[in-house]
Protein backbone atom coordinates (compact mmCIF):
# COMPACT_ATOMS: atom_id res chain seq x y z
CA UNK A 1 0.00 0.00 0.00
CA UNK A 2 2.50 2.37 0.66
CA UNK A 3 4.03 1.63 -2.53
CA UNK A 4 0.79 2.02 -4.47
CA UNK A 5 0.43 5.63 -2.01
CA UNK A 6 4.09 7.69 -3.19
CA UNK A 7 3.28 6.45 -6.81
CA UNK A 8 -0.05 8.38 -6.68
CA UNK A 9 1.53 11.25 -4.81
CA UNK A 10 4.24 11.74 -6.93
CA UNK A 11 1.79 11.45 -10.29
CA UNK A 12 -0.01 14.10 -9.27
CA UNK A 13 3.02 16.62 -8.48
CA UNK A 14 2.89 19.41 -10.82
CA UNK A 15 6.10 20.86 -12.36
CA UNK A 16 7.52 24.33 -10.89
CA UNK A 17 6.69 27.34 -13.16
CA UNK A 18 9.58 29.10 -15.64
CA UNK A 19 11.64 31.75 -14.38
CA UNK A 20 13.75 34.13 -16.37
CA UNK A 21 16.89 32.53 -16.64
CA UNK A 22 18.66 29.96 -19.02
CA UNK A 23 18.36 26.52 -16.86
CA UNK A 24 20.08 23.47 -18.73
CA UNK A 25 19.39 20.15 -16.60
CA UNK A 26 21.70 16.82 -16.83
CA UNK A 27 21.17 13.29 -15.36
CA UNK A 28 21.72 12.73 -11.40
CA UNK A 29 24.56 9.94 -10.90
CA UNK A 30 25.71 9.74 -14.44
CA UNK A 31 29.11 10.06 -14.29
CA UNK A 32 31.06 7.76 -16.12
CA UNK A 33 34.90 7.12 -16.46
CA UNK A 34 35.82 7.91 -19.82
CA UNK A 35 39.75 7.85 -19.76
CA UNK A 36 41.82 9.88 -22.35
CA UNK A 37 45.34 8.48 -21.27
CA UNK A 38 46.83 6.01 -23.89
CA UNK A 39 46.09 2.66 -22.87
CA UNK A 40 43.28 3.36 -20.62
CA UNK A 41 44.47 1.93 -17.53
CA UNK A 42 45.74 5.37 -15.90
CA UNK A 43 45.31 5.52 -12.26
CA UNK A 44 42.92 7.91 -10.43
CA UNK A 45 42.90 8.64 -6.95
CA UNK A 46 40.52 5.76 -5.54
CA UNK A 47 38.65 8.71 -2.89
CA UNK A 48 38.45 10.96 -5.43
CA UNK A 49 34.20 11.92 -6.35
CA UNK A 50 33.99 11.79 -9.77
CA UNK A 51 32.56 15.16 -11.56
CA UNK A 52 28.38 14.81 -12.34
CA UNK A 53 27.04 18.19 -13.19
CA UNK A 54 23.33 18.14 -12.42
CA UNK A 55 22.52 21.44 -13.45
CA UNK A 56 23.45 25.08 -15.02
CA UNK A 57 21.39 27.90 -14.71
CA UNK A 58 22.18 31.55 -16.25
CA UNK A 59 20.53 34.82 -15.89
CA UNK A 60 20.67 38.44 -15.99
CA UNK A 61 21.80 39.80 -12.60
CA UNK A 62 21.26 42.69 -9.86
CA UNK A 63 23.63 42.55 -7.20
CA UNK A 64 22.21 44.40 -3.83
CA UNK A 65 25.64 45.19 -2.90
CA UNK A 66 27.95 44.06 -5.78
CA UNK A 67 31.05 45.10 -4.20
CA UNK A 68 30.93 43.63 -0.71
CA UNK A 69 28.59 40.84 -2.06
CA UNK A 70 28.08 40.07 -5.25
CA UNK A 71 26.19 36.71 -4.94
CA UNK A 72 23.45 37.98 -3.42
CA UNK A 73 20.68 40.02 -5.61
CA UNK A 74 17.82 38.74 -7.77
CA UNK A 75 17.59 38.11 -11.08
CA UNK A 76 17.18 41.09 -13.63
CA UNK A 77 15.94 39.28 -17.14
CA UNK A 78 16.30 42.87 -19.00
CA UNK A 79 19.17 45.66 -19.10
CA UNK A 80 21.20 44.08 -16.80
CA UNK A 81 24.47 45.03 -15.98
CA UNK A 82 25.53 41.77 -14.33
CA UNK A 83 24.83 38.23 -15.60
CA UNK A 84 24.97 35.28 -13.08
CA UNK A 85 26.17 31.36 -13.88
CA UNK A 86 25.46 28.73 -11.70
CA UNK A 87 26.90 24.96 -12.40
CA UNK A 88 25.57 22.07 -9.88
CA UNK A 89 27.14 19.27 -9.14
CA UNK A 90 26.73 16.09 -7.13
CA UNK A 91 28.35 15.29 -3.87
CA UNK A 92 31.70 16.90 -3.03
CA UNK A 93 34.17 18.35 -5.50
CA UNK A 94 36.60 21.04 -5.24
CA UNK A 95 38.73 23.51 -6.97
CA UNK A 96 41.56 22.35 -9.10
CA UNK A 97 45.47 23.75 -8.91
CA UNK A 98 47.40 23.58 -11.48
CA UNK A 99 47.25 20.91 -13.85
CA UNK A 100 51.30 20.68 -15.11
CA UNK A 101 50.64 22.78 -18.10
CA UNK A 102 53.70 24.66 -19.28
CA UNK A 103 56.05 25.92 -16.41
CA UNK A 104 53.54 25.36 -13.91
CA UNK A 105 53.06 22.44 -11.69
CA UNK A 106 51.48 19.49 -11.04
CA UNK A 107 49.15 19.86 -8.22
CA UNK A 108 45.54 19.33 -9.18
CA UNK A 109 45.11 18.33 -6.07
CA UNK A 110 46.22 21.01 -3.90
CA UNK A 111 42.65 21.75 -2.82
CA UNK A 112 41.27 18.27 -1.99
CA UNK A 113 40.91 14.96 -3.79
CA UNK A 114 37.68 15.58 -5.96
CA UNK A 115 39.05 18.98 -8.35
CA UNK A 116 36.79 19.65 -11.23
CA UNK A 117 38.10 20.43 -14.19
CA UNK A 118 37.01 21.32 -17.96
CA UNK A 119 34.43 23.62 -19.61
CA UNK A 120 31.40 24.68 -19.47
CA UNK A 121 30.75 26.60 -23.18
CA UNK A 122 28.55 29.38 -23.92
CA UNK A 123 26.73 30.80 -27.69
CA UNK A 124 25.91 33.93 -26.71
CA UNK A 125 24.30 34.59 -29.88
CA UNK A 126 22.38 31.88 -30.87
CA UNK A 127 24.46 31.06 -33.85
CA UNK A 128 26.14 27.98 -34.57
CA UNK A 129 28.40 29.41 -37.11
CA UNK A 130 30.36 31.76 -34.95
CA UNK A 131 32.78 30.79 -32.15
CA UNK A 132 35.24 27.83 -31.62
CA UNK A 133 38.62 26.80 -30.85
CA UNK A 134 41.64 25.73 -32.77
CA UNK A 135 44.06 23.06 -32.78
CA UNK A 136 45.11 21.11 -29.80
CA UNK A 137 42.66 23.13 -27.75
CA UNK A 138 39.66 22.23 -30.11
CA UNK A 139 40.46 18.69 -29.39
CA UNK A 140 39.94 18.97 -25.63
CA UNK A 141 36.64 20.85 -25.57
CA UNK A 142 33.06 19.34 -25.87
CA UNK A 143 32.27 18.89 -29.89
CA UNK A 144 35.98 17.16 -29.53
CA UNK A 145 34.98 14.42 -26.75
CA UNK A 146 31.26 14.14 -26.30
CA UNK A 147 31.06 10.75 -28.91
CA UNK A 148 32.80 9.47 -26.02
CA UNK A 149 29.82 9.12 -24.18
CA UNK A 150 27.74 6.74 -26.76
CA UNK A 151 25.93 9.41 -28.27
CA UNK A 152 25.68 12.82 -30.08
CA UNK A 153 23.64 16.15 -29.24
CA UNK A 154 21.22 17.00 -30.96
CA UNK A 155 20.49 19.35 -34.32
CA UNK A 156 23.01 19.97 -36.61
CA UNK A 157 25.66 20.78 -33.89
CA UNK A 158 25.79 17.07 -33.76
CA UNK A 159 26.92 16.46 -36.77
CA UNK A 160 30.08 18.27 -36.27
CA UNK A 161 30.57 16.15 -33.03
CA UNK A 162 34.10 13.52 -33.57
CA UNK A 163 33.36 10.07 -33.83
CA UNK A 164 36.49 9.14 -32.82
CA UNK A 165 39.96 10.65 -31.12
CA UNK A 166 43.48 10.86 -32.13
CA UNK A 167 43.88 6.83 -33.71
CA UNK A 168 47.01 5.77 -35.19
CA UNK A 169 46.80 5.89 -39.17
CA UNK A 170 43.63 8.11 -39.49
CA UNK A 171 41.84 6.22 -37.18
CA UNK A 172 40.04 9.25 -35.83
CA UNK A 173 39.00 12.40 -36.03
CA UNK A 174 41.68 14.59 -34.18
CA UNK A 175 43.76 15.61 -36.83
CA UNK A 176 44.57 19.35 -36.05
CA UNK A 177 43.41 20.08 -39.11
CA UNK A 178 40.47 22.82 -39.20
CA UNK A 179 39.48 22.46 -43.11
CA UNK A 180 38.29 18.51 -42.44
CA UNK A 181 35.13 17.17 -41.21
CA UNK A 182 33.18 16.82 -38.80
CA UNK A 183 34.67 20.59 -37.97
CA UNK A 184 34.31 20.13 -33.89
CA UNK A 185 36.52 23.23 -34.11
CA UNK A 186 33.25 25.43 -34.85
CA UNK A 187 31.25 24.77 -32.09
CA UNK A 188 29.45 27.78 -31.77
CA UNK A 189 31.06 28.60 -28.19
CA UNK A 190 31.91 32.38 -28.27
CA UNK A 191 32.71 32.71 -23.89
CA UNK A 192 33.96 29.48 -21.64
CA UNK A 193 33.69 29.17 -17.82
CA UNK A 194 37.14 27.28 -18.15
CA UNK A 195 38.57 24.83 -15.18
CA UNK A 196 41.18 23.84 -16.69
CA UNK A 197 43.92 23.92 -14.33
CA UNK A 198 46.09 26.26 -16.87
CA UNK A 199 46.57 29.43 -14.23
CA UNK A 200 47.42 29.97 -10.80
CA UNK A 201 45.20 30.09 -8.57
CA UNK A 202 44.29 32.96 -5.66
CA UNK A 203 42.21 31.84 -2.89
CA UNK A 204 40.48 35.59 -2.03
CA UNK A 205 38.32 33.90 1.00
CA UNK A 206 37.01 31.13 3.02
CA UNK A 207 34.01 30.88 4.97
CA UNK A 208 32.75 27.52 7.49
CA UNK A 209 34.75 24.52 7.85
CA UNK A 210 38.32 24.68 9.55
CA UNK A 211 39.91 27.09 7.41
CA UNK A 212 42.89 25.34 5.90
CA UNK A 213 43.66 25.29 2.01
CA UNK A 214 41.30 22.14 1.48
CA UNK A 215 37.58 22.18 0.43
CA UNK A 216 35.69 20.48 3.19
CA UNK A 217 31.90 20.12 3.44
CA UNK A 218 29.91 23.36 3.84
CA UNK A 219 32.49 25.58 3.01
CA UNK A 220 32.27 28.36 0.82
CA UNK A 221 35.39 29.64 -1.28
CA UNK A 222 36.00 32.23 -3.38
CA UNK A 223 39.15 31.91 -5.43
CA UNK A 224 40.65 33.86 -8.71
CA UNK A 225 42.44 32.66 -11.84
CA UNK A 226 41.16 32.99 -15.73
CA UNK A 227 38.23 31.69 -15.26
CA UNK A 228 36.41 32.88 -17.63
CA UNK A 229 37.05 33.72 -21.24
CA UNK A 230 36.90 34.60 -24.72
CA UNK A 231 37.02 31.34 -27.05
CA UNK A 232 40.08 31.38 -28.15
CA UNK A 233 39.38 30.99 -31.68
CA UNK A 234 38.68 34.41 -32.02
CA UNK A 235 42.45 35.65 -30.44
CA UNK A 236 44.30 36.94 -34.35
CA UNK A 237 40.52 39.25 -34.68
CA UNK A 238 41.67 40.78 -31.60
CA UNK A 239 43.73 43.80 -30.51
CA UNK A 240 43.11 43.01 -26.75
CA UNK A 241 45.90 43.27 -24.75
CA UNK A 242 46.84 42.48 -20.65
CA UNK A 243 45.50 39.04 -20.68
CA UNK A 244 47.54 35.65 -20.53
CA UNK A 245 48.57 36.56 -24.31
CA UNK A 246 47.31 39.00 -26.73
CA UNK A 247 44.47 38.85 -28.22
CA UNK A 248 42.96 36.74 -25.74
CA UNK A 249 40.27 38.09 -23.83
CA UNK A 250 40.88 35.99 -20.59
CA UNK A 251 40.61 38.59 -17.32
CA UNK A 252 41.32 37.18 -13.82
CA UNK A 253 37.61 36.93 -11.91
CA UNK A 254 36.76 35.49 -8.88
CA UNK A 255 34.29 32.35 -8.68
CA UNK A 256 32.61 30.94 -5.55
CA UNK A 257 32.59 27.76 -4.52
CA UNK A 258 30.38 26.72 -1.94
CA UNK A 259 29.59 22.73 -0.42
CA UNK A 260 25.82 22.42 0.95
CA UNK A 261 25.94 19.24 3.37
CA UNK A 262 22.29 18.66 3.67
CA UNK A 263 21.16 18.36 0.21
CA UNK A 264 25.60 17.31 -0.54
CA UNK A 265 25.94 19.53 -3.59
CA UNK A 266 28.93 22.06 -4.82
CA UNK A 267 27.91 24.88 -6.61
CA UNK A 268 30.09 26.87 -8.95
CA UNK A 269 29.15 30.47 -9.28
CA UNK A 270 30.18 33.44 -11.95
CA UNK A 271 29.00 37.01 -11.46
CA UNK A 272 30.55 39.17 -13.88
CA UNK A 273 29.64 42.26 -16.15
CA UNK A 274 27.69 42.26 -18.73
CA UNK A 275 28.43 46.31 -19.45
CA UNK A 276 31.59 48.38 -18.27
CA UNK A 277 28.66 49.74 -15.73
CA UNK A 278 28.54 46.13 -14.20
CA UNK A 279 32.06 46.17 -14.38
CA UNK A 280 32.23 49.35 -12.15
CA UNK A 281 29.87 48.13 -9.53
CA UNK A 282 32.03 44.93 -8.76
CA UNK A 283 34.92 47.13 -8.84
CA UNK A 284 33.49 50.17 -6.61
CA UNK A 285 35.44 52.74 -9.20
CA UNK A 286 34.03 55.18 -11.36
CA UNK A 287 32.61 53.75 -15.22
CA UNK A 288 35.98 53.14 -17.25
CA UNK A 289 35.24 53.48 -21.51
CA UNK A 290 35.42 50.24 -23.72
CA UNK A 291 39.27 50.07 -24.30
CA UNK A 292 41.66 47.16 -25.62
CA UNK A 293 42.81 46.51 -22.43
CA UNK A 294 41.68 43.85 -19.55
CA UNK A 295 45.04 43.91 -17.51
CA UNK A 296 43.49 44.74 -13.30
CA UNK A 297 43.73 48.27 -13.71
CA UNK A 298 41.33 47.61 -16.16
CA UNK A 299 37.89 47.01 -16.48
CA UNK A 300 36.59 44.30 -18.97
CA UNK A 301 33.13 43.40 -19.62
CA UNK A 302 30.56 40.96 -22.45
CA UNK A 303 30.02 43.82 -24.33
CA UNK A 304 33.89 44.90 -24.47
CA UNK A 305 34.83 41.92 -25.91
CA UNK A 306 32.10 41.60 -27.96
CA UNK A 307 32.62 45.06 -29.43
CA UNK A 308 36.32 44.26 -30.19
CA UNK A 309 34.80 41.21 -32.65
CA UNK A 310 32.36 43.11 -34.19
CA UNK A 311 35.17 45.80 -35.01
CA UNK A 312 37.67 43.02 -35.91
CA UNK A 313 35.13 40.30 -37.89
CA UNK A 314 35.90 40.89 -41.54
CA UNK A 315 39.20 41.82 -41.26
CA UNK A 316 41.38 38.47 -41.76
CA UNK A 317 41.26 35.40 -43.54
CA UNK A 318 41.65 31.90 -43.06
CA UNK A 319 40.38 30.03 -39.62
CA UNK A 320 40.08 32.95 -37.48
CA UNK A 321 37.72 34.65 -40.08
CA UNK A 322 35.57 31.29 -40.51
CA UNK A 323 34.70 31.76 -36.91
CA UNK A 324 34.25 35.61 -36.72
CA UNK A 325 33.03 36.80 -40.02
CA UNK A 326 29.25 36.43 -39.13
CA UNK A 327 30.17 39.06 -36.37
CA UNK A 328 30.05 41.99 -38.67
CA UNK A 329 26.37 42.27 -39.13
CA UNK A 330 25.72 41.55 -35.59
CA UNK A 331 25.09 44.41 -32.75
CA UNK A 332 26.81 43.73 -29.09
CA UNK A 333 22.83 45.01 -27.37
CA UNK A 334 21.71 41.28 -29.48
CA UNK A 335 23.59 39.39 -27.02
CA UNK A 336 22.65 41.12 -23.91
CA UNK A 337 19.89 38.56 -22.58
CA UNK A 338 22.01 35.85 -20.66
CA UNK A 339 18.37 34.03 -20.64
CA UNK A 340 19.08 33.77 -24.26
CA UNK A 341 22.15 32.24 -24.12
CA UNK A 342 23.07 28.29 -24.71
CA UNK A 343 25.10 25.79 -23.39
CA UNK A 344 26.99 23.07 -23.59
CA UNK A 345 29.34 21.33 -20.77
CA UNK A 346 32.12 18.51 -20.74
CA UNK A 347 33.67 18.06 -17.18
CA UNK A 348 36.37 15.99 -14.83
CA UNK A 349 38.68 15.31 -13.53
CA UNK A 350 42.16 14.99 -12.83
CA UNK A 351 44.44 11.32 -13.26
CA UNK A 352 46.78 10.41 -9.90
CA UNK A 353 49.75 11.01 -11.83
CA UNK A 354 51.24 14.02 -14.18
CA UNK A 355 52.69 11.47 -16.76
CA UNK A 356 48.90 10.03 -18.03
CA UNK A 357 47.05 12.91 -19.37
CA UNK A 358 45.58 15.93 -18.77
CA UNK A 359 42.06 14.94 -18.21
CA UNK A 360 39.66 12.14 -17.39
CA UNK A 361 36.21 12.70 -18.51
CA UNK A 362 33.45 11.95 -16.74
CA UNK A 363 30.33 13.66 -17.43
CA UNK A 364 28.96 15.77 -20.78
CA UNK A 365 25.49 18.12 -21.06
CA UNK A 366 23.27 19.06 -21.61
CA UNK A 367 21.73 17.58 -25.09
CA UNK A 368 22.98 14.12 -25.67
CA UNK A 369 21.63 11.26 -25.05
CA UNK A 370 23.70 8.05 -24.65
CA UNK A 371 22.81 5.15 -27.78
CA UNK A 372 21.19 8.49 -30.00
CA UNK A 373 23.86 7.92 -32.94
CA UNK A 374 22.29 10.01 -35.44
CA UNK A 375 21.79 12.76 -33.34
CA UNK A 376 17.79 12.83 -33.98
CA UNK A 377 16.73 13.04 -30.36
CA UNK A 378 15.68 9.76 -30.12
CA UNK A 379 16.76 6.24 -29.91
CA UNK A 380 15.40 3.83 -32.13
CA UNK A 381 15.46 1.31 -34.75
CA UNK A 382 18.02 4.03 -36.86
CA UNK A 383 20.58 3.68 -33.99
CA UNK A 384 20.24 0.17 -34.23
CA UNK A 385 21.12 -0.02 -37.06
CA UNK A 386 23.61 2.67 -37.57
CA UNK A 387 25.30 0.71 -34.47
CA UNK A 388 25.37 -2.34 -36.39
CA UNK A 389 26.27 -1.10 -39.88
CA UNK A 390 29.50 0.68 -38.00
CA UNK A 391 30.55 -2.48 -36.40
CA UNK A 392 30.47 -4.75 -39.28
CA UNK A 393 32.42 -2.41 -41.44
CA UNK A 394 35.12 -1.76 -38.97
CA UNK A 395 34.89 -5.26 -37.81
CA UNK A 396 38.63 -6.39 -39.24
CA UNK A 397 39.37 -3.24 -40.52
CA UNK A 398 43.29 -1.71 -40.66
CA UNK A 399 41.54 0.37 -37.24
CA UNK A 400 40.78 -2.81 -35.59
CA UNK A 401 43.05 -3.34 -32.91
CA UNK A 402 42.43 -6.75 -33.01
CA UNK A 403 43.31 -7.19 -36.80
CA UNK A 404 40.76 -10.23 -37.22
CA UNK A 405 36.89 -10.25 -38.19
CA UNK A 406 35.11 -11.96 -35.02
CA UNK A 407 31.56 -9.58 -34.10
CA UNK A 408 33.91 -7.36 -32.23
CA UNK A 409 36.16 -4.08 -32.96
CA UNK A 410 38.97 -2.95 -30.52
CA UNK A 411 39.74 0.61 -30.76
CA UNK A 412 43.66 1.11 -31.99
CA UNK A 413 45.01 3.51 -29.69
CA UNK A 414 42.33 3.84 -26.55
CA UNK A 415 42.54 6.45 -24.77
CA UNK A 416 43.58 9.25 -26.76
CA UNK A 417 41.14 7.72 -29.48
CA UNK A 418 37.84 6.21 -29.23
CA UNK A 419 34.45 5.53 -30.77
CA UNK A 420 31.30 6.85 -30.68
CA UNK A 421 29.80 3.20 -31.23
CA UNK A 422 31.85 1.88 -27.99
CA UNK A 423 28.62 2.69 -25.78
CA UNK A 424 29.69 1.82 -22.61
CA UNK A 425 33.44 3.42 -23.46
CA UNK A 426 35.86 0.31 -22.38
CA UNK A 427 37.61 0.61 -26.17
CA UNK A 428 35.95 -2.21 -27.40
CA UNK A 429 32.43 -2.51 -29.76
CA UNK A 430 31.09 -5.60 -28.75
CA UNK A 431 27.74 -7.17 -27.51
CA UNK A 432 28.34 -5.59 -23.94
CA UNK A 433 27.50 -2.39 -26.22
CA UNK A 434 24.12 -3.72 -27.57
CA UNK A 435 22.80 -4.35 -24.88
CA UNK A 436 22.52 -1.02 -24.42
CA UNK A 437 19.52 -0.08 -26.60
CA UNK A 438 17.22 -2.27 -24.51
CA UNK A 439 16.39 0.74 -22.44
CA UNK A 440 13.66 -1.14 -20.31
CA UNK A 441 15.86 -3.38 -19.11
CA UNK A 442 16.52 -2.70 -15.61
CA UNK A 443 16.59 -5.35 -13.51
CA UNK A 444 17.39 -9.70 -13.28
CA UNK A 445 14.88 -9.70 -10.54
CA UNK A 446 11.91 -7.67 -8.87
CA UNK A 447 13.39 -9.30 -5.24
CA UNK A 448 15.77 -6.88 -3.62
CA UNK A 449 17.86 -9.69 -1.46
CA UNK A 450 18.19 -11.67 -4.96
CA UNK A 451 22.19 -10.69 -6.23
CA UNK A 452 20.19 -10.07 -9.58
CA UNK A 453 18.23 -7.24 -7.98
CA UNK A 454 19.43 -3.74 -10.01
CA UNK A 455 21.55 -5.62 -12.68
CA UNK A 456 20.62 -6.00 -16.49
CA UNK A 457 19.86 -9.22 -17.82
CA UNK A 458 19.44 -8.73 -21.15
CA UNK A 459 15.07 -8.79 -21.28
CA UNK A 460 12.67 -6.64 -20.68
CA UNK A 461 9.75 -8.59 -18.13
CA UNK A 462 7.43 -8.04 -15.19
CA UNK A 463 11.11 -7.92 -13.19
CA UNK A 464 11.83 -4.37 -14.44
CA UNK A 465 8.75 -2.89 -14.40
CA UNK A 466 8.07 -3.51 -10.69
CA UNK A 467 11.90 -2.96 -9.97
CA UNK A 468 11.02 0.53 -11.73
CA UNK A 469 8.16 0.92 -9.48
CA UNK A 470 10.36 0.11 -6.69
CA UNK A 471 12.82 3.32 -7.62
CA UNK A 472 9.88 5.60 -8.73
CA UNK A 473 8.67 5.39 -5.35
CA UNK A 474 11.75 5.93 -3.20
CA UNK A 475 12.11 8.87 -5.61
CA UNK A 476 15.74 7.52 -6.73
CA UNK A 477 17.28 10.09 -9.42
CA UNK A 478 19.53 8.11 -10.45
CA UNK A 479 17.55 5.47 -11.84
CA UNK A 480 13.31 7.06 -11.75
CA UNK A 481 14.20 10.48 -13.31
CA UNK A 482 13.94 9.57 -16.96
CA UNK A 483 12.54 12.37 -19.05
CA UNK A 484 10.76 15.69 -18.73
CA UNK A 485 8.59 14.97 -21.34
CA UNK A 486 5.93 12.19 -21.77
CA UNK A 487 5.20 13.30 -25.13
CA UNK A 488 7.54 11.71 -27.85
CA UNK A 489 7.36 14.24 -30.26
CA UNK A 490 8.54 17.02 -27.49
CA UNK A 491 12.43 18.22 -27.63
CA UNK A 492 12.55 17.04 -24.00
CA UNK A 493 11.45 13.71 -24.21
CA UNK A 494 14.11 11.19 -22.68
CA UNK A 495 15.55 14.00 -20.97
CA UNK A 496 16.18 13.68 -17.47
CA UNK A 497 15.20 17.30 -15.29
CA UNK A 498 15.84 16.34 -11.73
CA UNK A 499 12.29 15.90 -11.06
CA UNK A 500 10.06 12.40 -10.56
CA UNK A 501 6.83 12.34 -11.48
CA UNK A 502 4.30 11.29 -14.18
CA UNK A 503 5.89 11.78 -17.00
CA UNK A 504 8.54 9.39 -16.03
CA UNK A 505 6.41 6.95 -15.03
CA UNK A 506 4.45 7.05 -18.77
CA UNK A 507 8.14 7.12 -19.72
CA UNK A 508 8.90 4.13 -18.43
CA UNK A 509 5.81 2.46 -20.27
CA UNK A 510 6.64 3.25 -23.24
CA UNK A 511 10.82 1.54 -22.54
CA UNK A 512 8.57 -1.41 -21.46
CA UNK A 513 6.35 -1.63 -24.20
CA UNK A 514 8.98 -1.18 -26.53
CA UNK A 515 11.30 -3.92 -24.89
CA UNK A 516 14.42 -4.71 -26.66
CA UNK A 517 15.21 -3.89 -30.14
Amino acid sequence: MRRIALITAALLCPHAPADDFAEFIDGFGDAEIRRTDPGCDGPIRPDSVLPDVLRVKISGWRAFDALQDPYTGVVQRRDANLFRLDVTFAGLVNPSGTSGIGTDPFEPFRFGPSPVLGFLEIDIDSDKDTGGELDGAAELRYLANVARFGGLPEDSIGQRAARGGAGPGGCGDHDLNFWTAPFFERSGEDFSLVLCGCHQVTIVSRTGGDQDNTFEPGETWIIRSRYFQRAAGYQKASGVFGGSDFGLYDPEVNLRFSHDIASDITTITLVEALTMAGAAELTGEPEQPIDSEIGPFSHHSVVEAVLDLIKNASRLQGEVRVLTERWDDKKAEDVLEPDDWEATAIFGTSYEFEDESLYVWTDVGFAARPCDLNADEKIDDLDVSAYESALQSMDGSSCDADGVVDGRFVVAGCGPNFSLYDLDGNGAIESQDRALFCKGDLTGSSDPRDPGYGSRDGDVDADDFFYFLDQFASANLAEADLTTSSDPNQSDYGLPNLIIDSNDFFFYLDLFVMGCP
